[in-house]
């Protein structure tokens, strides 16, 4: 039972333990190590090696505390709040980092809409009185096919949902762009 094996000079040396197990829980580990394309030998010392060291993780969480204490599970509650801590501050930071990328994308797309609307101005004569009305209707026919096309494009996905947004605010007052060509 404690035969040591040193065909690997440079390996911690191993012992053979024999273990007898259920009929259900041999099949598993066979099912395991052919899953896994190793021994189940492999299969068994990887799972105990990953319980001994979950073992020593909450060891160390017990013990940690103030000194002179003894310990008791209100360390342990304070470590693993303390990692759940450390992964909220994690996740909030990437969000931080999200939300600014995007602060940054809209900030260029009102650059954009800027400049196009103010060339718009720049290049376009202004609509006499008496085709105003065609003109109106024009551009009202023209809106509408925008809005259309932003609302395919944000169920499609392009852009993430903030023409449908755009397009639904747009909607409440349609026409009011063409009254001042």
């Amino acid at each position: 039972m404690s035969r040591k094996s040193f065909h690997h000079p440079f390996r911690e040396p191993t012992v053979a333990v024999t273990l007898r197990l259920s009929a259900d829980l041999a099949r598993w580990l066979d099912t395991q190590a052919q899953s896994r394309r190793v021994s189940r030998t492999k299969v068994v010392h990887d799972l105990l090696l990953a319980q001994q060291t979950i073992h020593q993780q909450l060891a160390e969480s017990v013990i940690v505390g103030p000194a002179g204490t003894e310990p008791n599970g209100k360390q342990l509650l304070h470590v693993l709040l303390s990692h759940l801590k450390e992964e909220i501050a994690q996740s909030v930071d990437a969000q931080a980092r999200e939300v600014q990328l995007l602060r940054q994308q809209l900030s260029i797309a009102q650059a954009m809409i800027d400049r196009a609307y103010y060339g718009f101005l720049l290049h376009t004569e202004p609509v006499s009185p008496e085709r105003r009305p065609q003109r109106t209707s024009d551009a009202q026919r023209r809106y509408e096919r925008w809005v259309e096309e932003v609302h395919q494009r944000s169920q499609r996905g392009h852009t993430h949902g903030t023409a449908h947004a755009a397009a639904a605010a747009g909607a409440s007052h349609p026409g009011h762009a063409a009254a001042g060509m």
